[in-house]
């Protein structure tokens, strides 16, 4: 098997551990056993754990980024912005396991804070909805504000839907229709201006 590929399936393997086993029971050994590799082996591709964890979570990272993508292609700042939202939901839905991996239980470390989120090698995924946010802003369905602001307040609403699902708190059948629903309140509000904004 070529390095590339053998690099490959042990990602995937990584994928596929996490999902069964969370952060707490990540292990070397039981990558390379998923993978059906010797433990041995799997150091020629990933030093450490905290080798394959960062590939894992670039992984992750560039799933999110290819779903909340799939917004770009709409036809104009609105139905953009709902693309965007849908993707993001369609991810935790899709990904459970790098959606907890993400935003909720990570395997070594800290997760990146609000600031970390929005800038650095953290940024791709928030930039895309902060773009959306502008353009909605500059299209003039949301008051002009500082979009950055009015990402977070968006994203920690969406984020608290979906986890609120993948803990089977909230219905998750229709976790699209419900973060819509919920979102136009937010939205409403978003577009009237406090005085102290």
């Amino acid at each position: 098997m070529e390095p590339q590929g053998t690099a490959a399936t042990i990602l995937d393997a990584a994928v596929s551990v996490y999902g069964k086993r969370g952060a707490r029971d990540f292990s070397m050994r039981a990558v390379a056993a998923e993978a059906g590799i010797t433990a041995t082996a799997i150091y020629r591709h990933y030093p450490d754990k905290a080798a394959l964890a960062a590939a894992l979570i670039e992984r992750a990272r560039g799933l999110l980024g290819g779903y909340l993508l799939e917004g770009v292609a709409g036809t104009d700042a609105l139905e953009r912005l709902w693309s965007t939202g849908d993707g993001y939901v369609r991810f935790a839905r899709d990904y459970p396991q790098l959606y907890r991996l993400l935003f909720m239980d990570p395997i070594d470390g800290p997760l990146p804070d609000v600031h970390e989120m929005q800038s650095g090698r953290h940024a791709l995924p928030f930039r895309l909805v902060i773009d959306r946010i502008r353009e909605a802003m500059a299209d003039g369905f949301l008051a002009e504000g500082d979009p950055g602001r009015a990402a977070l307040s968006v994203w920690a609403h969406v984020h608290g839907l979906c986890t609120l699902a993948l803990a089977g708190r909230v219905p998750g059948d229709d976790l699209e229709g419900l973060c819509r629903t919920s979102l136009v309140l937010l939205f409403e509000g978003l577009k009237r201006r406090h005085p102290d904004a």
